[in-house]
């Protein structure tokens, strides 16, 4: 009876050690999993504040915005947000590119070249009209400016999206 009694302890103590081991591996996993959701939060809302200094500095070009957003380091973020990130960075580089053309078209130099070929079209006598090839052309490409605007907008509203998911914080 003794050593029945015996083995009873013995097995209700290695049970009893091997559930409180259980217990605490759970709440090691647990606390884990809290401290990288708490680092991925972070991460963005961190991200999301200098995402939006870089706009305060850039003050419109479109240009110093893409290439400044290209080296925040995404490292520390969630992949999900780190790949809308990136396609919120394609966004702005169209936004670029489309402002650069704007420039282009409407810089000094092109206009003096729209004069002087319209000036040639008349002695010439061609029926090329520069000066509305000119105003086509522009009226092109803000309507392209407009999709240029839409796509950023698009992206960093799923950036918010996302942000939200993880319990980041918005600026404002």
């Amino acid at each position: 009876m003794k050593s029945t009694i015996k083995v009873y302890l013995t097995v209700s103590v290695i049970l009893w050690l091997l559930m409180t081991s259980c217990f605490n591996q759970e709440a090691k996993k647990s606390e884990q999993l809290e401290q990288q959701k708490l680092a991925l939060k972070t991460s963005i809302t961190s991200l999301l504040q200098s995402d939006i200094k870089i706009s305060g500095i850039s003050n419109g070009d479109c240009t110093k915005q893409a290439a400044a957003m290209r080296v925040l380091d995404l490292s520390q973020c969630p992949s999900e947000f780190a790949t809308a990130y990136v396609a919120h960075i394609h966004a702005w580089e169209y936004a670029a590119k489309i402002q650069r053309a704007r420039a282009k078209l409407n810089s000094d130099e092109s206009v003096q070249d729209i004069l002087i070929s319209e000036g040639l079209k008349e002695a010439l006598g061609t029926d090329s009209n520069p000066l509305i090839d000119a105003l086509e052309a522009d009226n092109e490409l803000k309507k392209l400016a407009n999709v240029a605007t839409d796509r950023v907008t698009e992206t960093y509203n799923r950036l918010e999206l996302i942000a939200t998911r993880y319990g980041a914080s918005l600026p404002h």
